[in-house]
């Protein structure tokens, strides 16, 4: 009987450490969410529309930023600057503002790190698109920046996520995002 006691106490007394071994891993939660399903969303005072992953947590914000989706470290913001001066439309004005806003970029912060810049076209607006390695909240993060010349606004789409998620995220989110973005005039209100 004693004999029993004992072996059942040694193998209650290995059950926890038995278990500690075997711990569930705890879900990475700097790791975006699977896209999974998208969801439309629709801002008619901004007139903006375009399609998120419906894992994605959203935050209506006020103008010019119009909103942000988050998952995990990775962010996409969108923002609207109304704009009363002629919107660069031709090859020559978009090229001559593409550099007039790599210039503004690395003026206001010098840490940044332009990987390229190019001309673009969103829909059927022309476009600007710098990618970038920079230091937000002082983590280290890749950038795309996407600016819109539409409907009498800058559009601005900045998407950002640490470099070695980005590439997976612009793949399931980002690229789609930008793709999915249409521009019409800002409802009045």
């Amino acid at each position: 009987m004693r004999r029993r006691h004992a072996l059942l106490l040694a193998c209650l007394l290995a059950l926890p450490a038995g278990c500690g071994n075997s711990r569930t891993p705890l879900p990475n939660l700097s790791r975006p969410a699977a896209a999974g399903g998208l969801r439309t969303l629709t801002y008619r005072n901004a007139g903006l529309r375009f399609r998120i992953p419906s894992s994605w947590r959203v935050a209506n914000q006020q103008g010019p930023l119009v909103a942000v989706a988050t998952s995990g470290l990775a962010v996409a913001a969108v923002w609207r600057y109304p704009r009363t001066q002629a919107l660069p439309d031709s090859a020559s004005e978009l090229a001559r503002a593409r550099r007039s806003l790599v210039a503004a970029v690395r003026a206001r912060r010098t840490t940044v790190r332009v990987i390229r810049s190019r001309v673009v076209r969103a829909g059927r607006s022309g476009a600007i698109e710098l990618d970038a390695i920079e230091r937000i909240a002082g983590q280290i993060r890749r950038v795309r920046s996407v600016h819109v010349y539409a409907a009498g606004a800058e559009i601005v789409l900045e998407e950002y996520a640490p470099t070695a998620l980005f590439h997976s995220v612009d793949h399931e989110v980002f690229s789609p995002l930008t793709q999915s973005l249409t521009v019409s005039p800002a409802a009045a209100g």
